[in-house]
């Protein structure tokens, strides 16, 4: 457990960036833009920001970077909105998958964003505050978070798109990322955005399955490349404990 009074920091300021641009657009529907978005937004923003605001030197250094993300994502939000139905944001979601066994799998989620285009298609967004996965880590399937959610829309899972839905559209938009606002879209150059969902759910039953069976290994960092300095797991592998004797010091 983390110590009583810890310093908020890069992920308390991710989350709270979350929550100002979900609230500011559950606050200002489609068909309506407010001239005074930037105060709207600002306001938002001192409220859920405020235990951060109230010490002078956050506000000095780290103020002046969330004016900015706030003010991109207004262009952002704005030049985006005339090709929209419908926004539903912090959507939760449940999708039942069937595995071998006759057993059924629940894959949940919660999406940032979901649009309803007005083409009939939908378009899914994951708001980043750190870094963002390029194209390559998807499409190897070390972060799988976004075809995945993608597939829970087209099968229905969110609520706010009947099956069969198609996404046409899968981006990730990077908001406190160094000073820039970054939009990275999940394209297709080596293949198509149907044909990556397609190989995720493949890779999805493949590995439930797998775990299905007992005498399956939980191998607690089975790619290290690919992991974070800690891990959620890591106090129940022991992993400090057996990795302090192994050469060249930690893993």
């Amino acid at each position: 457990m983390e110590p009583i009074g810890i310093a908020m920091g890069a992920r308390e300021v991710g989350t709270e960036l979350h929550g100002i641009l979900a609230e500011f657009t559950k606050d200002v529907p489609l068909g309506s833009w407010p001239p005074d978005a930037m105060a709207l937004i600002r306001s938002i923003a001192e409220d859920r920001l405020a235990p951060m605001l109230a010490n002078a030197e956050w506000r000095a250094f780290h103020w002046p970077r969330i004016e900015r993300c706030l003010t991109a994502f207004l262009a952002f939000e704005q030049a985006r909105r005339h090709q929209l139905t419908a926004i539903h944001v912090e959507t939760y979601g449940r999708l039942g998958v069937q595995l071998a066994d006759g057993s059924t799998f629940q894959l949940t989620g919660t999406a940032d964003r979901i649009e309803h285009r007005i083409d009939g298609t939908y378009a899914l967004l994951d708001f980043k505050s750190g870094s963002i996965p390029t194209n390559k880590v998807i499409a190897a399937g070390f972060a799988p978070q976004m075809p995945l959610e993608a597939l829970m829309i087209e099968r229905g899972a969110f609520g706010c798109a009947k099956a069969p839905a198609d996404v046409s559209e899968a981006v990730h938009v990077g908001v406190f990322a160094g000073d820039e606002f970054k939009i990275a879209p999940i394209d297709g150059k080596e293949r198509s955005l149907a044909q990556l969902l397609a190989e995720h759910e493949k890779g999805l039953l493949e590995l439930l399955n797998q775990f299905r069976q007992p005498e399956t290994a939980y191998v607690p960092r089975p790619f290290p490349q690919f992991i974070h300095a800690f891990n959620s797991y890591d106090h129940l592998s022991r992993m400090k404990e057996w990795s302090a004797g192994s050469e060249g010091g930690e893993a």
